[in-house]
């Protein structure tokens, strides 16, 4: 799934890909899918500067956790670019509701 945040002009500075997966990262099947597992992020420079990275991150956030199908869902993880594609560790999903 795809969330995103446009500007005024409807024109998209940021999104966020995501997926719901089991604590495998199984995807596929009747599996109970109670983690949130983030694929990829973008944010135009521009806004980065603008409003600043880790508020366009948790407006994100607030848009996975807002969608109907991550209702469910327990945990948000995902590969952490900076540390050479490690992943995350298990964060839980209430942690993003509390940082808005």
């Amino acid at each position: 799934m795809i969330c995103h945040l446009e500007n005024k002009d409807g024109y998209v500075y940021a999104y966020i890909c995501w997926e719901l997966v089991n604590e495998d990262g199984l995807r596929d099947g009747d599996i109970v899918k109670d983690h949130i597992y983030i694929d990829d992020l973008w944010i135009h420079e521009e806004y980065k500067t603008k409003f600043g990275e880790r508020k366009i991150i948790l407006d994100l956030s607030q848009e996975i956790l807002n969608n109907e199908l991550s209702e469910n869902t327990k945990y948000v993880y995902w590969n952490n670019m900076k540390r050479g594609y490690k992943l995350s560790r298990l964060f839980d999903k209430e942690y993003f509701r509390r940082k808005k």
